[in-house]
């Protein structure tokens, strides 16, 4: 992702050596350092510094209407620091609502997704920021034990493993398949890579026979999910698909399952109720914890 930023923008990281461990969905902790960096570059037009930090960090003194969610002592900190225009005082409680936003084109709804991911994890982020001068986002996680700890797969993952079967992923976000493709290989399944609903009829032509299930995006350019659907069922009337949206509505759901969908789950969502909705094909009743 970093390589396609601007030449003008340098990027600086400082990683401590002795790291806590973070217990969490490595997709979502990732979507929420990508959305911040996203956010750093695009806050740098004109080019600037992007550092990337990661001491450890205990928090003490934090002020409880900056950090919320504060209850641990021993937080793993993460710190996304640019060199860009800052942001307005009268703007600043605003910028993690969802659907805000200031560029000229976006959703707004990254920093909203970033926040309720980290929240989720038992964490909070803090923001540092002057006009003119940058802006310094602090994302804090409970720490739980040092790198070369015994580490324990408390998600139940391994529960819901595949077992080399293909599915056919389509999302016309790069970096949400990106995410997806290596998240689900970790999870034995073979992935099969789709940027919008066209090529991925095209895939399931040529590989029919080898694709087990389908999960794919309502929201996408060139052919929507629903009507993805239906052109798959068309070709195959048994074939499972299980459909996803980061606008979490009963419009987007309905649409879905009224198309064929085998099953809705509603973005952010953790690796272990994605795995267990393909398993099962069951939409999940609300986001676990």
């Amino acid at each position: 992702m970093l390589e396609t930023f601007h030449p003008h923008i340098q990027v600086t990281t400082n990683i401590s050596d002795d790291l806590s461990l973070v217990e969490g969905d490595p997709t979502q902790l990732h979507q929420v350092l990508v959305n911040l960096c996203v956010n750093a570059r695009d806050a740098m037009s004109e080019g600037g510094i992007l550092n990337i930090a990661a001491p450890d960090s205990v928090v003490e003194g934090m002020h409880p209407d900056r950090a919320p969610g504060a209850s641990e002592e021993h937080y793993c900190l993460v710190e996304i620091t640019d060199t860009g225009h800052g942001i307005e005082p009268d703007i600043l409680p605003q910028i993690f609502d969802p659907f805000f936003t200031q560029k000229p084109t976006g959703t707004g709804i990254g920093l909203s997704s970033a926040q309720s991911i980290v929240t989720t994890h038992g964490g909070f982020i803090d923001v540092q920021t002057e006009p003119g001068q940058g802006s310094t986002f602090r994302v804090f996680l409970p720490a739980h034990g040092k790198a070369g700890d015994e580490v324990i797969d408390a998600t139940g993952a391994v529960d819901y493993r595949g077992n080399g079967e293909k599915i056919l992923v389509v999302d016309d976000g790069q970096i949400v398949r990106k995410a997806l493709s290596q998240m689900l290989g970790e999870c034995g399944y073979d992935v099969l890579l789709a940027a919008d609903g066209q090529e991925a009829i095209d895939l399931f032509h040529e590989q029919r026979d080898a694709i087990a299930m389908v999960l794919t995006d309502i929201k996408m350019p060139v052919m929507d999910g629903p009507e993805l659907l239906r052109q798959l069922k068309s070709i195959d009337p048994c074939v499972r698909v299980v459909a996803t949206s980061g606008v979490n509505s009963p419009d987007s759901k309905d649409a879905a399952m009224s198309a064929g969908a085998a099953a809705f789950i509603p973005k952010p969502y953790t690796t272990i109720e994605l795995l267990r909705t393909l398993w099962t094909g069951d939409t999940p009743s609300h986001h676990e914890s």
